[in-house]
């Protein structure tokens, strides 16, 4: 008994696979759409509905068995559409049995091993296979079998005007409403446009069946439901996918190509394809993103409100580069312990000393290299008055690049010394200096080392102070760059937050502080960022004040004309 319903539970799986690989034509992946898209198929022709049944249990049958397919795959239908394909073009082969339906096997087999060598080539660019290996095996045959300058494939008796054409398109229209209810509608808004335009141009539209009824709404339904699903940015894919879809099927049609090939599925791939490419170049501009747009609003309404934007920097390279080796740890010998660079073993300890002018001197020369472009946005920030004030978590930051009024170090700079003892600040001695000698301050005879705390560490009481001020008139806290929380930093934001601040994280790393409902993040390298934004916010008009200052000189000169009329009168 237990067999039997192990038999029975693996036939249910069988089947529902197999359904699972007929939705895939239309982008679906629900039994329940696997059986309308079939049923509409065989209403509209339905010798293609059973060549494509025979396609889709050979590749669920040859998936289960092939490694080539994961388990995954093969449960959602994936081994198998391509077989249904060819399936469906195989229709018109059996009902006029000009090709013994033996020979469909071999056929349906190599378009398995092409889906597979397409999904292998295809993978490192990001890009979906589709039903490239179906489109290449249908190719591949009519060169091989067709005579020289002839067409292999014949079509099954269909008419889609009969109304059981047009009940077969309302059950794959319904399959697609399964997927997503909007992403149907749209593709199907298209495809009447599509009709309507070549009905207006004097073209019979059952000679464009294959453009309004297959390329138009694969390609909208495809982009929008499946790879950029529930997002304004998929409907706009999916116009732009099925636009440049329908441009190259009518270049196509109108070509000397048209009278040898016929385009079948390659424009809507084509078209997938360069929509992907192109909204994936789009949204890596960080204009593309709502988040960018709210940051810039953000600042200008808090420059209007007078209240400061404060940029806290957590990385000292530029975009690109690695994790700061100062927030790392990684600048400190790892034979000495961490306590030996406390303020009282450094008092008390030359041997501490030099270890902790040997560790700066390495995090030193290491500040010295390319930074990129931060420091430059981040001071074109500030020229334009957009950016207040500065809090630097990382010493590897070149602060020269920064206004001293408004710059908050928290961990020192690496370029200067201090006193232990008076706190007094000096210039970094040259080599031969600390390695020779033990450093003494000239006022009060106490020992000088490299001004700066350990990352982690409490900072001073005059430092904090100024945070304590920003966090008071602060609008807007832009993190920029790895995110490396420490106690200071997070005690900062925190109170900012509760002052009425905005807090946006910009990074392209992994966050490491825990966000608020109300703050913003934006995945963007910091440097682009800045840069789009110093320029969006000095050249846009509605942030920059020029509609503003235009407007009130239109109105002076309306009421100077109004006074002058008075005058004259």
């Amino acid at each position: 008994m237990a067999a039997f319903f192990r038999l029975a539970a693996e036939a249910r799986q069988f089947l529902w696979v197999l359904l699972r690989g007929c939705a895939q034509l239309a982008f679906c992946d629900s039994p329940i759409a696997g059986a309308l898209v079939l049923a509409g198929i065989t209403l509209a022709s339905p010798f293609s509905g059973l060549g494509t049944l025979l396609g889709a249990l050979f590749g669920t049958m040859a998936g289960r068995l092939l490694p080539a397919y994961g388990r995954d795959e093969w449960a959602w239908g994936l081994a198998s559409f391509n077989p249904a394909i060819i399936g469906l073009l195989w229709g018109g082969f059996l009902a006029s049995g000009e090709v013994h339906p033996v020979l469909l096997l071999p056929v349906l087999a190599l378009s398995m091993l092409f889906d597979v060598t397409f999904r292998r080539l295809l993978s490192p660019l990001m890009l979906p296979s589709l039903s490239t290996g179906a489109l290449t095996t249908v190719y591949v045959i009519s060169l091989v079998a067709a005579p020289a300058g002839g067409w292999f494939w014949t079509e099954a008796p269909a008419n889609a005007f009969v109304p059981f054409g047009l009940l077969g398109a309302a059950c794959i229209f319904a399959a697609m409403a399964l997927k997503s209810p909007f992403a149907g509608v749209w593709a199907l808004l298209l495809s009447a446009i599509t009709f309507v335009a070549g009905w207006l141009a004097d073209h019979d539209p059952r000679t464009l069946v294959a453009l309004w009824g297959i390329t138009v709404p694969l390609a909208c339904f495809g982009v929008h439901a499946v790879f950029l699903r529930g997002s304004l940015a998929g409907c706009v894919a999916g116009t732009i996918a099925a636009s440049l879809a329908a441009l190259i099927w009518v270049a196509w049609e109108a070509s000397p190509l048209a009278r040898w090939v016929a385009p079948l599925l390659l424009p809507f791939i084509l078209g997938v394809w360069l929509s992907i490419i192109l909204m994936r170049e789009l949204t890596a501009v960080p204009l593309a993103q709502p988040g960018f747009w709210r940051v810039a609003r953000l600042i200008h309404a808090a420059r209007a409100a007078n209240r400061d934007v404060v940029a806290l920097i957590q990385r000292g390279a530029g975009p690109g580069a690695s994790r700061s080796s100062f927030i790392s740890g990684a600048w400190i010998d790892p034979q000495v312990p961490r306590a030996a660079f406390e303020h009282e073993r450094l008092q008390t300890s030359l041997r501490c000393r030099q270890a902790f002018w040997d560790a700066c001197d390495r995090l030193r020369k290491e500040a010295g290299h390319s930074v990129g472009n931060l420091p430059t946005r981040i001071a074109r920030l500030q020229r334009d008055g957009w950016l207040q004030a500065v809090v630097i978590q990382d010493v590897m930051f070149p602060t020269d690049s920064v206004r001293l009024g408004a710059m908050v170090p928290l961990h020192g700079d690496i370029q200067r010394t201090q006193c232990l003892d008076c706190g007094e600040e000096s210039a970094w001695p040259p080599m031969s200096v600390w390695r020779r000698c033990d450093l003494r301050c000239v006022g009060c005879q106490g020992a000088v080392v490299p001004a700066i705390t350990l990352f982690g560490r409490t900072i001073d009481d005059a430092t904090s102070s100024r945070l304590r001020e920003l966090e008071a008139r602060c609008g807007v806290v832009l993190i920029l760059g790895d995110e490396a929380a420490e106690p200071a930093t997070l005690a900062f934001l925190e109170r900012a937050r509760n002052a009425g601040a905005t807090v946006v994280f910009v990074s392209d790393s992994a966050p490491g502080y825990p966000r608020r409902p109300a703050d913003i993040s934006v995945a963007e390298p910091v440097g682009r960022f800045l840069g789009f934004l110093a320029f969006v916010l000095a050249g846009c008009p509605a942030f920059s004040g020029a509609w503003t200052h235009r407007t009130r000189r239109a109105f002076a000169r309306i009421a100077a004309g109004r006074q002058g009329g008075e005058a004259a009168e």
